[in-house]
């Protein structure tokens, strides 16, 4: 069992440590650390899988997030919806099995769900996969 699995297993049985809601900001600092990785791929995620910021290593390895609207920078979404991610990840199964276990942890501990329910209705409606996930 991974720890993201572990996490949801463990807030399924109400022990799971509650977190904030997903946050939407990112301080100058974190900014700031982001862009001096470069040339190295790095991004800045919420708990929802949201991208809040990224380098441009990244940009050039995946997509460029700046091209994409706001709600259409999710790690969950594009690896659901954006056929481009299939191709530039290895074993592309393991890994949404892998980012949906700690999604779902994630969901589970959030005070506020609605931001997470919102996220999987609008996947679900596009992809028959994330369905049967």
């Amino acid at each position: 069992m991974s720890d993201d699995e572990r996490a949801y297993a463990f807030a399924l049985s109400g022990y799971g440590v509650p977190l904030e809601s997903p946050d939407e900001s990112v301080t100058d600092g974190l900014r700031q650390l982001v862009e001096a990785m470069q040339p190295i791929p790095a991004y800045v995620r919420n708990t929802r899988f949201d991208i809040l910021a990224w380098n441009p290593a990244i940009a050039e390895l995946f997509v460029d997030y700046s091209q994409l609207a706001p709600h259409e920078r999710n790690t969950l979404r594009l690896m659901f919806l954006y056929p481009p991610y299939r191709t530039l990840i290895l074993n592309w199964e393991e890994m949404t099995r892998g980012l949906l276990a700690g999604f779902r942890a994630a969901m589970a501990q959030a005070p506020d769900k609605a931001p997470f329910l919102a996220l999987v209705e609008d996947i679900a409606a596009h992809s028959e996969e994330f369905r049967q996930s």
